[in-house]
């Protein structure tokens, strides 16, 4: 239950960080980012716009589940295909 929650107000408890330095840092971090990409511990997908036009596929995994639905529902506004992998 307190995954759950957690996941659900993830990405609200990180936007003042998010719009003050840590979205830039994020695009800082994918600038070199290129052709198929493996994102170990996507959390809810904050990186998923961040990627570069050269990135042609992302590859998500996600240990937590209720992490994972998060991620998931930003994925139909993803500008790449990308594919969650459940690694268990």
């Amino acid at each position: 239950m307190r995954a759950a929650l957690m996941a659900t107000f993830y990405d609200r408890f990180l936007q003042r960080a998010e719009h003050r330095f840590l979205g830039n840092w994020r695009a800082a971090t994918l600038t070199h980012a290129r052709g198929c990409c493996l994102e170990i511990g996507a959390g809810t997908g904050l990186n998923l716009p961040r990627y570069p036009a050269a990135t042609e596929q992302i590859i998500l995994s996600e240990p937590d589940a209720a992490m994972r639905r998060e991620l998931g529902k930003k994925m139909h506004g993803a500008q790449h295909p990308s594919r969650i992998v459940d690694w268990r």
